[in-house]
């Protein structure tokens, strides 16, 4: 694998997906095969009320979504263990944070994470505002083995491109929703109105 290459191919879709959020699939299956990895998701998590909510997924069952975020998200023990990690431009592992044991016998182990052939995880904090962060995360099986330091290096550079197109993405999103709202305003005068410059 030519990690430059596989690393620029990322870094466009990112860029890419900032402008367009029809292109968020597109960078989280490049980004899966290039880590080899079973699921990724884009996620919002409130550390101190821990619900999770996946913004864009791929690999991942939406009825399993819907649990993670109605219940599931609430007892990730990762979040729960290692809260100390989950912080902007960090990428914590699975596997430093518990066991294989550990986390086998734990109800988020058991019940959320076997049922889907999910075991490892790895990620990168996003961004943080108050208890709210954003995170990117890969999920594997036990037998895939744990994510390795070439992996972890690969999302370290990445991390900063994908905090910047975030940036962009919010950016634009309120434009969006202040000129929705200006011509929401204009479609409710009782009047006519017309838009001029100086020349007429």
């Amino acid at each position: 694998m030519n990690s430059e290459k596989v690393l620029s191919g990322l870094i466009r879709n990112v860029y890419e997906a900032a402008t367009d959020p029809r292109h968020w699939p597109v960078f989280l299956d490049s980004f899966a095969q290039a880590v080899q990895s079973l699921s990724v998701a884009l996620i919002v998590q409130d550390l101190r009320n821990p619900r999770g909510n996946v913004s864009a997924g791929l690999g991942f069952d939406p009825l399993w979504e819907r649990r993670y975020a109605e219940y599931y998200g609430g007892i990730n023990v990762w979040v729960e263990r290692a809260p100390h990690l989950f912080r902007p431009g960090m990428i914590p592992r699975s596997d430093h944070v518990t066991t294989d044991r550990e986390l086998a016998n734990t109800e988020f182990g058991h019940d959320f994470l076997r049922p889907q052939n999910h075991f490892y995880s790895y990620g990168a904090v996003l961004t943080q505002e108050a208890s709210v962060i954003s995170c990117i995360t890969a999920m594997r099986s036990k037998s895939a083995g744990p994510f390795d330091d070439r992996e972890v290096e690969l999302l370290g550079e990445l991390t900063p491109h994908l905090q910047s197109a975030l940036r962009v993405h919010g950016r634009l999103a309120s434009l969006e929703n202040r000129l929705h709202g200006l011509s929401d305003a204009l479609d409710h005068m009782a009047q006519g109105v017309m838009l001029v410059d100086s020349a007429g």
